[in-house]
């Protein structure tokens, strides 16, 4: 209780400007600011209680001490863009800054970077948002061992940059794109791992590595018009690891080694190389010189063996439309692969297809519809036969149960092929209950809705067919 009126009562005074310089406060070991402050107390906890916006503090949140943690709680440190306003968060010391944790942190036009790690070793950035930034989203400067993890990077200079001399620092869950260049990899920045990211969409090149070497980089997806350039002298860098078990980023796959190498136009080398035997690796290296070789490129072609895709379901979208939509599920014990097509055979012709373009888990379920397809129907009954993977593109542990076929019949909501008084029934309780049925089938009069002169026209359909002819049409209404 302590707690709460503490802070209710700084906040009423700073509302009511008689604690104006209140932006700083502390309940038990937790320091609270709301305003750009200078960080000193090593082993302290400082949260940000509020949004900071159109800063022009020079350095917003200054931390000099070692052991602390800054948790933003998902609010935002803004700058002006203007020259001489340098860093949103900046770490560092007149001796060696280790162990600080910055978290859950948004941060905008901060001129320089919006943070910079400079001579820190051994701290952590995590949940991190850095957008427009003149010069860098996120600047590491003679840093090492440092460890990067859920981090967005987008609408600055340079993404991500490593820069002098700053080495073994570990960058995962990135997601660093519409930047000039994603990554900045510039001066002896050495030993850096860069894994399980999104480069994408960059505008100059997804990585710029400039002087720099023995840097690491797997299980990242490649997707812009450069994704790599070379400038200065061009020293060894590692582009995969060793094969193994493991989720990837991009495509595919229950093992992991490269990265995937795309372009906007989806014609890069992973869409378009040779994967023989369809194990999600291209059969060929990837070479970006002679110094620099993806060993296990890896590929959008591949097919596990132990997935299993079935058709569960299809029906019509009466009223709105008469547009034919299905379910499939994957019941194997692998995921499929994306991009193979659901065929739509009406009496046996092909009418249509629609490309799944996304993988499914096992187990999981996907809704597609044959959009652009309007089904009509022609008495006396149409056969609806629905095939997945229909071009043969996911090898599949069983590849007889692709197909779901059923019959459909004008007078049969039931869905049981045959048109009786247990049609009826459930037309009667639809009406009264909502209970589900196959709604085109039921407006046997053709009207565009359901109601008791349906019923009565499929009751006497039922004792006299030739008399009472029903006249489902599935039209858009």
């Amino acid at each position: 209780m302590k707690r709460y009126i503490v802070v209710a009562i700084l906040i009423l005074a700073t509302l009511t400007g008689t604690a104006a310089d209140a932006t700083t406060w502390t309940v038990h070991s937790t320091r609270y600011i709301s305003s750009c402050s200078n960080l000193n107390e090593s082993g302290a906890t400082y949260e940000l209680a509020a949004d900071i916006v159109n800063s022009s503090t020079p350095h917003c949140i200054n931390i000099t001490a070692s052991d602390i943690t800054l948790d933003c709680q998902g609010h935002r440190i803004d700058g002006t863009d203007a020259e001489f306003i340098y860093f949103g968060i900046y770490v560092h010391g007149t001796t060696k800054i280790t162990n600080v944790t910055v978290k859950n942190c948004v941060l905008s036009d901060w001129q320089q970077a919006n943070i910079c790690l400079d001579n820190t070793d051994r701290n952590t950035l995590e949940n991190i948002t850095s957008t427009s930034g003149p010069d860098s989203g996120i600047l590491l400067r003679a840093s090492d061992n440092n460890t990067l993890t859920n981090i967005t990077a987008s609408g600055n200079l340079d993404g991500i940059h490593l820069y002098y001399f700053s080495d073994s620092n570990i960058l995962t869950n990135i997601t660093s794109t519409n930047n000039l260049r994603g990554f900045r990899i510039q001066h002896f920045a050495e030993s850096n791992i860069i894994n399980n990211s999104r480069i994408e969409e960059n505008g100059q090149y997804g990585v710029l590595i400039f002087d720099a070497g023995a840097n690491k980089m797997y299980n990242n997806l490649f997707n812009n018009a450069d994704n790599v350039h070379f400038s200065m002298t061009t020293y060894r860098n590692y582009w995969n690891t060793i094969r193994q078990s493991g989720e990837r980023v991009y495509s595919g796959g229950t093992e992991i080694g490269g990265n995937y190498w795309t372009d906007p136009s989806g014609n890069g080398y992973s869409d378009t190389c040779i994967d023989s035997d369809r194990d999600g690796f291209c059969d060929d290296i990837y070479s970006l010189n002679s110094q620099n070789i993806d060993y296990l490129p890896l590929s959008d072609e591949y097919s596990g063996g132990n997935s299993d895709l079935v058709a569960t379901d299809a029906w019509v979208g009466w009223q709105d439309n008469c547009t034919i939509c299905y379910n499939i599920t994957n019941i194997g014990t692998e995921k499929t692969p994306a991009y193979h097509n659901t065929t739509l055979y009406v009496d046996g012709v092909k009418a249509v297809y629609d490309c799944v373009d996304v993988a499914l888990e096992p187990n999981e379920i996907y809704i597609g519809c044959f959009d652009g397809y309007n089904w009509r129907y022609t008495p006396t009954e149409d056969t609806i036969t629905v095939c997945v993977d229909d071009n043969n593109t996911v090898e599949e542990s069983n590849e007889t149960n692709n197909c779901l076929t059923d019959v459909w019949l004008c007078g049969d909501p039931g869905g049981d092929m045959m048109v009786d008084t247990a049609d009826l029934q459930l037309l009667l309780v639809h009406l009264f209950a909502r209970a589900q049925i196959n709604k085109w089938a039921g407006d046997v009069d053709g009207s565009g809705y359901i109601n008791i002169l349906d019923a009565r026209l499929l009751m006497n359909n039922i004792t006299n067919p030739t008399g009472y002819p029903l006249n489902c049409t599935c039209e858009e209404v």
